[in-house]
């Protein structure tokens, strides 16, 4: 009965914190009462014996399975809102992104993205994408939510440079950021069956 992902060292979660069909993000995801947990984090990235590894998932329309939000594999959308409108409780807490690091043996970030189910009016910025997205079958709301994952990633990115300059010292820091940009690049968006690497978006 315990919570998902309860023993994460970091956890983030953005509830409704994109406009509608975009993917722009203002403020900082990492606040102040992260900072324990932020030089956690970063001194177990100086830990050699450590692997590290990020998991982005643009997880597309969220469905309620009575305890958190996963994907809904059966991708229904819906036109509108009504009768229960968009502030519903039922919807809003689909439009959903989270962060976990979890710390044990290996070091696990992971960043998910999810929709509510209405139709989407996403515009693809990307020709390339666009043609991915056509070939795979994916649904606007699909790709919305891995460019949203991205918009995440790359925020995180920037504070983690910031914050390592602030909590070690100025060779720790340059340790934690190469090796943090080492594995961000290797990254793969999930989306659907399928995935994007990072440096497509």
């Amino acid at each position: 009965d315990s919570r998902p992902n309860y023993n994460a060292r970091l956890q983030l979660q953005l509830v409704d914190q994109f406009a509608s069909d975009q993917y722009a993000l203002d403020g900082k995801l990492i606040q102040d009462r992260d900072s324990i947990a932020i030089r956690q984090f970063f001194e177990a990235l100086l830990s050699k014996d450590k692997d590290f590894k990020i998991i982005g998932r643009g997880n597309g329309i969220g469905k309620w399975n009575g305890t958190q939000v996963v994907r809904d594999t059966a991708r229904t959308e819906i036109n509108t809102y009504e009768p229960l409108g968009k502030d519903d409780i039922s919807f809003k807490r689909l439009r959903l992104s989270e962060i976990f690091v979890n710390i044990d043996r290996d070091i696990i970030m992971e960043v998910n993205s999810y929709s509510d189910p209405i139709r989407s009016n996403f515009t693809i910025p990307n020709t390339a994408i666009e043609s991915f997205k056509n070939q795979y079958k994916l649904s606007n709301n699909d790709i919305l939510s891995a460019y949203r994952t991205v918009a995440i990633l790359k925020k995180f990115k920037e504070e983690v440079s910031v914050l390592a300059g602030t909590f070690m010292t100025r060779e720790e820091a340059k340790i934690i950021i190469d090796r943090f940009n080492r594995e961000f690049n290797k990254i793969k968006i999930s989306v659907g069956a399928t995935s994007i690497k990072i440096t497509e978006f």
